[in-house]
């Protein structure tokens, strides 16, 4: 399976850092902590995520809701959730969702590969959520579940003509 590749514009790239920021912003005024365990403020993933929503819109037609302030809800109604990650040198960059997500939702992998967006695959999140793909890297973040590249589905099973099926 082929990913789709996606480069971000100027103006794309600002929008997704506008609409990154206004998340981070709001979950810091309702003193919202971070589940996921970082060492760093955040901003710069609220960032990341919502450029790999914007990604995804721009690779596959379907109009980007750029929601703020929808902690729980997907990124694509019904049930899509974008998970975007940075590519890593050392070891493969696997789809990852955490426990406590919602099973039913269909989590869509991105990754960024330097300044190109690849939109992987997807998959449910009860097939994400079984204890084979659970890692624990005993360090001071939460365990996670890692999906690998080979598993996910393509994306013409879940997006035809612009349109979530």
């Amino acid at each position: 399976m082929n990913p789709i590749s996606v480069t971000l514009n100027e103006t794309q790239n600002a929008l997704s850092r506008v609409v990154g920021d206004r998340r981070m912003a709001g979950a810091v005024s309702r003193g919202y902590k971070n589940k996921a365990g970082l060492v760093s403020e955040g901003w710069d993933e609220h960032r990341l995520g919502a450029a790999g929503e914007l990604a995804f819109s721009v690779g596959t037609g379907v109009p980007w809701p750029m929601t703020v302030d929808t902690f729980s809800a997907p990124d694509f109604p019904p049930d899509v959730d974008i998970k975007t990650r940075q590519e890593q040198p050392r070891a493969p960059t696997e789809l990852m969702i955490r426990p406590g997500s919602h099973p039913d939702y269909r989590y869509v992998h991105v990754v960024l590969c330097d300044v190109e967006y690849q939109i992987r695959g997807w998959s449910w999140g009860y097939d994400v959520m079984q204890d084979e793909y659970l890692r624990d890297f005993k360090n001071e973040r939460p365990v996670v579940f890692l999906l690998p590249n080979r598993l996910l589905r393509p994306l013409d099973e879940l997006v035809r003509d612009g349109q979530i099926l």
